[in-house]
């Protein structure tokens, strides 16, 4: 008996027809097919197409063309009936008797004749689909990481989730733990060595052939408790170097550690310079110089490669607060930031930005002693701390030119707002600090909506000394990538003034994570350290930070100076995982004065900023600096 449906058929509503009960959609226009009695001992499909062979693969009729590709039909959807398989609806016949079967193998769709008319039943063949919450993920030993996952299966079947891995031992590794009845894989790092592998979630109904997976890399973390010393990179070649040099200051490394750019602020006739240098495995290259040109002929300590700063793309800002542009109402200090690019291995320099306006140009502006970079290299904010005190944001036109876009103030009293400025990846964020404010030092943070910057909060910590110090001696605040952590150090001499502060965003307020101290006792006497906190520097995710002192005393050393490794747990709590000393550390080095980490947090840079450099037999460079490079495991 042929089938027939109802032509204007309700939502819900069942017609039975040989064992087999159709349910009409009204949302979707479609009568679903369910099997009550499964029979295929007569199919026997007929074609319009060049079918070389038929058979039964699992669950599934399988059609073999003659051109070796496949299509193939759920038996369930075509228990109790023939098919006619066709290339495109368009070839469905019009002269088809009602009840009749076609399968579409251009769509996977399978349909019936009835009422004179071919309707869908069902999407056969569609391949279910699998949405990790994650696809890449950093953990460290002890943590526990829970990946929750959604399953779509086009048919409605039920599907099936499995968990694999390449590159992952369960033992002693990675636990990985599948939770089926709230679609959640758990992985626990073990203590053992990590290895980086990949975690694959697949899906599949059971019925119909098709998998999709979706791959979670799991990235080690870093270990800094036994990281080592990989390089000591001084200025080359030996007939360049100079002493008072102060080579390696402001290091700034690309978010791999392979690339970075440090300066020496009195090369040249002490003008100044940049120094760019690479990594390739594990060899440090020292590549190119650039010197400042320009500026009034008088001022020659113009302060070109304090602070140099590097965003994804190789972009490098370079504050020089103490240059002086000889315009008439500023004779000392205004202050530039340049702008250099990358070509391959080459720099060069793009552009600089100068204040524009008369009226904000003013002696000792020092306009660039602190400068930060978006990581998409939209925004660069640049810090004048001095006379006009101010905070500049600049925007990019798309073709590397940027324009100013507001300047920040406060009404606070005290110097150097803006001594030190911190930019989030993608240019929504902003940390500015005040050291200066109301003898304790303040920090605040701006938001961007559109194109105006607003203060979101602002930041006192109780009983801090000189907060967010910096001061033309490091960069004493940092940001992460996502904009919701933030560190800043005190940088004071006294024992209430040595801490590093971390504070979270939630929403849109923020709140004190944890004060961070050092391990050693804060004083001036032996093993003890001053000015912890100078400067700080966060990976991208907010989890390490370095922090560079260069008053730090060994026991057999004064001023040899130190650099502190410090990582977050899965639980949010810091420790201080490493203490970097350089492998020739001598006295009055002043090691860590500055110090970054790459954005991976995979690699440190810290300056010996008072390192003497020895060409044997007989030329010896005071103060000429050096900087080197750590690695964690």
């Amino acid at each position: 008996m042929a089938l027939s449906l109802p032509s204007s058929p309700t939502d819900g509503q069942e017609v039975t027809h040989e064992n087999t009960k159709f349910v009409y959609s009204q949302s979707k226009d479609v009568w679903t097919r369910e099997t009550l009695a499964t029979r295929i001992e007569n199919v026997v499909p007929t074609t319009n197409e060049s079918i070389s062979s038929t058979a039964v693969v699992g669950s599934n009729l399988v059609f073999t063309k003659a051109d070796g590709s496949t299509s193939n039909v759920s038996l369930q959807a075509l228990a109790g009936g023939a098919v006619t398989v066709y290339a495109n609806e368009s070839d469905l016949p019009s002269s088809a008797q009602n009840g009749d079967h076609a399968f579409v193998t251009t769509t996977d769709d399978l349909y019936i004749r009835s009422s004179g008319a071919w309707r869908v039943i069902d999407a056969i063949n569609l391949s279910p689909t699998i949405t990790a919450s994650l696809s890449t993920k950093s953990f460290t030993e002890a943590e526990t990481i829970d990946i929750t996952y959604t399953t779509s299966e086009p048919e409605g079947t039920p599907v099936t989730v499995t968990t694999s891995n390449t590159g992952i031992s369960n033992t002693g590794q990675v636990t990985i733990t599948h939770h089926a009845s709230n679609n959640t894989v758990t992985l626990l790092a073990g203590d053992q060595s990590l290895s980086g592998g990949t975690l694959i979630l697949s899906v599949t109904d059971g019925t119909n052939i098709g998998t999709d997976t979706i791959t979670l890399d799991v990235v080690v973390a870093p270990d800094w408790s036994t990281g080592t010393q990989q390089a000591k990179i001084i200025r080359a070649p030996f007939n360049s170097i100079m002493s008072s040099d102060g080579f390696g200051r402001s290091p700034s490394l690309s978010t791999d550690g392979n690339y970075a750019v440090v300066g020496s602020g009195k090369s040249n006739q002490v003008r100044g310079a940049i120094h760019f240098i690479s990594r390739s495995g594990s060899t440090w290259t020292y590549g190119q110089m650039i010197n400042r040109t320009g500026g009034a002929a008088g001022n020659i300590d113009a302060g070109f490669g304090d602070h140099v700063v590097m965003s994804n793309d190789g972009t490098i800002a370079i504050g020089a607060a103490q240059y002086d542009p000889s315009v008439a109402n500023a004779s000392y200090a205004t202050g530039v930031v340049y702008l250099f690019t990358r070509t391959g291995s080459t720099w060069s320099q793009h552009s600089a930005i100068e204040p524009t306006s008369p009226s904000q140009i003013t002696n000792d502006m020092r306009f660039g002693a602190s400068v930060d970079i978006s990581g998409d290299n939209q925004y660069i904010v640049i810090g004048g701390p001095g006379n006009y005190k101010g905070v500049y944001i600049y925007i990019n036109d798309g073709s590397g030119n940027f324009s100013l876009q507001q300047k920040l103030t406060t009404s606070n009293s005290g110097d150097d707002y803006g001594g030190g400025v911190a930019i989030d990846e993608d240019g929504n964020t902003i940390v500015v600090s005040h050291h200066g404010a109301e003898s304790t030092g303040k920090i605040y943070i701006y938001v961007r909506s559109g194109t105006t910057w607003t203060l979101q909060q602002t930041i006192a910590p109780v009983g801090a000394i000189d907060v967010g110090w910096d001061d033309r001696k490091g960069k004493g605040v940092a940001i992460s990538s996502d904009g919701n952590r933030i560190a800043f150090g005190s940088g004071g001499v006294y024992s209430t003034g040595s801490s590093i502060y971390i504070w979270n965003r939630s929403g849109t307020t923020w709140t004190q994570e944890q004060n961070i101290t050092p391990s050693h006792t804060v004083g001036s006497s032996t093993n003890q350290v001053l000015r912890f906190g100078q400067n700080v520097s966060l990976s991208n995710d907010g989890t390490y930070l370095v922090a560079g002192t260069d008053r730090f005393n060994t026991l057999s050393h004064a001023e040899t100076g130190i650099t502190y490794v410090f990582t977050r747990n899965g639980a949010g709590v810091w420790s201080e995982s490493k203490t970097l000393f350089p492998s020739d550390l001598a006295t009055e080095d002043m090691f860590g004065k500055y110090a970054n980490i790459s954005g991976d947090g995979t690699t440190i840079l810290s300056q010996s900023y008072h390192k003497t450099v020895v060409d044997p037999p007989y030329d010896t460079y005071l103060i000429a600096g050096a900087v080197y490079a750590f690695t964690a495991q």
